[in-house]
């Protein structure tokens, strides 16, 4: 295959690591595998003029080595462009290449991608923007704001930090009253947390946030209606501990496209991602089926990948 790498020099898995380097081991690790490969390394304001570029070379894939954010802005010009993506797992979360079980190290993830396979996949809209894993709003965004400025800073202290900032959210965040709408329906909330999915999570102790497909053709919607602190407690502890959908104060359903109007409120805060952003109201939420194709690890692989990868 003939593939384009655009490497995001600022990803987190990079920082403090030199960019010629990851770039010879990129070159070295797809030429074994037979494959024809070209790294561009473009600054952050140059990204998406890149991504387009080299998704209209006439190369096989492209494949885009950073974060979620980074990852979402480039499944949006692939699919715009129709050409496959393949993903080096260079961020802090890396949750759409979990999902797709592609190996969480740089030498492993250039081996699967090398002999992988192309499949289809969905895409989540909100307001027009991209989401592959999920949209948030809430908690999420509140939080969030503070492991953007704790970016790059040592492991123990950025938790130490998010820690802090979720006890604050928790006890001063009164929560937001939304109205939902979708499939002829209307429901009402004050939540302090709203999640639309791109498919579902699953619901087992196998992972955190683990989703088994990507091509469902769904959102799936988690919203939450605790009302006291001690409810939101224990419902974080249930994140920890992979019992979280069997909250009774947790409402899920599934379905294709959704309206989400806030009371008085001209715009609302949205986690999607790994990027954040005020969108104005009301969100417009939709899933496009097999919107975007996906260079991912071969079928074997996705299952052995999968067993190590998710939390026992």
């Amino acid at each position: 295959m003939k593939l384009a790498v655009v490497l995001n020099a600022s990803a987190g898995s990079l920082i403090g690591k030199a960019i010629e380097e990851a770039r010879a081991e990129i070159e070295q690790g797809f030429a074994a595998s037979g494959n024809e490969v070209e790294v561009h390394t473009p600054e952050g304001k140059d990204l998406v003029d890149t991504l387009v570029r080299v998704a209209r070379s006439g190369c096989d894939a492209v494949v885009i080595g950073g974060g979620d954010g980074s990852i979402a802005t480039a499944a949006d010009v692939c699919a715009r462009e129709n050409v496959p993506l393949g993903v080096l797992p260079l961020g802090t979360m890396n949750m759409l290449a979990k999902d797709l079980a592609i190996p969480l190290t740089l030498k492993a993830a250039i081996d699967a991608l090398g002999r992988g396979q192309i499949r289809a996949i969905d895409i989540g809209e909100v307001n027009g923007e991209t989401f592959l894993c999920n949209a948030t709003l809430g908690l999420v965004p509140y939080v969030g704001e503070e492991r953007e400025h704790q970016r790059g800073k040592p492991r123990w202290q950025m938790a130490g930090a998010m820690m802090r900032k979720v006890g604050q959210a928790a006890w001063r965040w009164p929560g937001v009253r939304v109205t939902l709408e979708h499939d002829g329906k209307k429901r009402r909330a004050v939540t302090r947390l709203l999640t639309v999915a791109n498919n579902a999570y699953e619901d087992s102790r196998k992972g955190f946030l683990t989703r088994a497909s990507l091509d469902q053709g769904v959102l799936t919607v988690y919203l939450s209606r605790h009302r006291t602190r001690l409810g939101l407690f224990w419902f974080s502890v249930g994140l920890l501990f992979h019992f979280w959908q069997h909250d009774r104060h947790l409402e899920i359903f599934s379905t294709t496209e959704m309206v989400v109007h806030g009371h008085h409120r001209r715009s609302l805060s949205v986690s999607y991602d790994g990027e954040m952003k005020d969108l104005a109201l009301p969100l417009h939420f939709r899933i496009r089926a097999g919107a975007l194709k996906v260079l991912a690890p071969s079928a074997p692989k996705v299952e052995e990948a999968a067993k190590t990868q998710r939390i026992p």
